[in-house]
C-alpha cells in the first residue's frame, strides 16, 4: 500500500515526530510511505525518517505554487491513502482537498489535540476588554466549529486521540452523523528498554517539556521548595527550553532552590533510564505523550488533571497519580508535595506503581497503533 502524509510544518514537533514514526513503521512492514509539508526546514526530519521514505518540502508562500507541488506528488508518488496530519488545520486541509480535485483516494484526518484546544488557553478579563474578549472568544468557537464540519465532511475518516475528546467535538460541530468519527491515539516515539525487570533507579524527579507559560513549570518549582529540605538525596531535573526559561531560573534562585538542575533541550532517553518520577502540572495538554515515554521507561507519573485523556493513560494509584484540579494554588502545590513525600518514604510502593506503569505502557507501543491504523487504512480503501 502506498501511504502518503501530509502536514503544513516541517519542525521539530510533536505531531511531526508521530509522523516519522509512524511513517518508519509502515515502511518497515513493507508499505511504501511519503511524507509532504508546505514549509519548514528538513534536518530533524531526514534524522528521523527512514532513508527509503521521500521527504517533499513545498517551501514556497505562492499557494498556487504549493497546490501544483502537492498534485505533482500525488501523480509522482499515486498513494492509496491520505494520512491528514493537521486535521486541526482547515486552511492546510483547504489546499489539500483542492489538489485531491476528482481524486478517489481516502483521505484519513487526525486531531492532534483536544478540539478547540487553543480557546481553553484564553485569558479572562474585565471591564470592555472583558466583552471584546468574549465576543471575539464566541467568533473564534463558530469559527472553530466551522472548520471542524468542513474537515469531517472532506474525509472518509477523522481520527481523534481519546474517547474523552468526543463530547468536545460534538459541542463544537453538532453534526447529525459522526459514523466517520474513530479513536487512535498516539504511540510511544522514544525507542523502549528492553528490560522488562524492574530497573534500579536514581532519586530523581524530571520534567520534560517546553519552558512556556501553559506548561506552568513554576509550580513544579514550588511543589519543589517545599519537599528540597527534607529529601537530601533527591534532586529535580527540568529537561526543556523556551520562553520562559530564564524567568523560571530566577524563580529557582528566589526560592533558594539547590539541586535543581536546568539541562536544556535534551534527548530525554537517558533522563527516562535514570529517573523515578515524571512532573506534568500544566494548565493544558492534548495528550500528553511525555506520559507514556516516562511510562514505558518505569518513570511514575505524577500528573494535574488538567485535561482530560489523561484518565484515558493513567489509572489513578495502580499507575500513576492524578491530582484533580484545585481552585487554590496553595492547595494545590500541597497536594503534589505530600503526593512525593509519600513516594519518596516509600520506595516498595513507588516501585509497584512504576512495574505497573510499565505494563500500562504497551497498549501505546507503535507496533499495537500501527496495527490499528493499518486496519483503518484498510477499511478506507474498501
Amino acid at each position: 500500500m502506498n501511504l502518503l502524509f501530509y502536514y503544513r510544518y516541517c519542525r521539530v514537533g510533536g505531531v511531526q515526530t508521530v509522523t516519522h514514526f509512524l511513517a518508519n513503521a509502515f515502511q518497515a512492514l513493507g508499505h511504501q510511505c511519503v511524507v509532504f509539508y508546505l514549509e519548514g526546514d528538513p534536518t530533524r526530519a531526514k534524522e528521523q525518517l527512514d532513508p527509503r521514505i521521500p521527504l517533499v518540502i513545498a517551501n514556497t508562500t505562492n499557494r498556487s505554487k504549493s497546490r501544483q507541488c502537492l498534485i505533482d506528488a500525488l501523480s509522482v508518488y499515486q498513494p492509496n491513502v491520505i494520512i491528514n496530519q493537521g486535521g486541526h488545520d482547515c486552511e492546510s486541509t483547504k489546499l489539500l482537498v483542492q489538489a485531491l480535485k476528482n481524486s478517489k483516494v481516502p483521505l484519513i484526518s487526525a486531531y492532534h489535540n483536544m478540539p478547540g484546544f487553543a480557546l481553553n488557553l484564553r485569558k479572562k478579563e474585565r471591564g470592555l476588554i472583558g466583552w471584546i474578549s468574549r465576543l471575539k472568544h464566541r467568533i473564534d468557537i463558530l469559527r472553530t466549529g466551522w472548520g471542524m464540519r468542513y474537515i469531517y465532511k472532506q474525509s472518509n475518516y477523522l481520527c481523534l486521540l481519546s474517547e474523552s475528546f468526543i463530547p468536545s467535538f460534538k459541542a463544537y460541530t453538532h453534526l447529525s452523523d459522526y459514523r466517520k468519527l474513530r479513536v487512535i491515539p498516539n504511540p510511544i516515539t522514544t525507542v523502549l528498554p528492553k528490560e522488562v525487570e524492574l530497573q534500579r533507579k536514581e532519586k530523581e524527579i524530571i520534567y520534560v517539556g517546553r519552558l512556556t507559560p501553559v506548561k506552568r513549570v513554576d509550580r513544579i518549582l514550588r511543589i519543589w521548595s517545599n519537599i528540597e529540605k527534607e529529601s537530601p538525596d533527591w534532586r529535580l531535573t527540568i529537561i526543556g527550553d523556551g520562553e520562559e526559561r530564564g524567568s523560571l531560573e530566577a524563580l529557582m534562585k528566589t526560592l533558594h532552590l539547590k539541586r535543581v538542575h536546568f539541562e536544556g533541550m535534551q534527548d530525554p532517553s537517558k533522563y527516562y533510564k535514570r529517573a523515578s518520577i515524571l512532573l506534568l502540572t500544566s494548565d493544558f495538554e492534548g495528550f500528553g505523550l511525555v506520559i507514556l515515554e516516562a511510562m514505558t521507561h518505569q518513570v511514575l507519573p505524577i500528573v494535574y488533571a488538567s485535561y482530560p485523556a489523561v484518565y484515558d493513560i493513567i489509572s489513578h494509584q495502580q499507575d500513576g497519580m492524578i491530582v484533580e484540579a484545585q481552585k487554590n494554588e496553595g492547595l494545590l502545590i500541597e497536594e503534589f508535595a505530600g503526593i512525593l513525600r509519600s513516594l519518596m518514604g516509600d520506595p516498595n510502593y513507588l516501585d509497584l506503581l512504576r512495574q505497573q506503569a510499565h505494563k500500562k505502557s504497551s497498549k501505546y507501543s507503535i507496533q499495537s497503533i500501527a496495527d490499528t491504523w493499518m486496519q483503518l487504512f484498510t477499511s478506507a480503501v474498501n
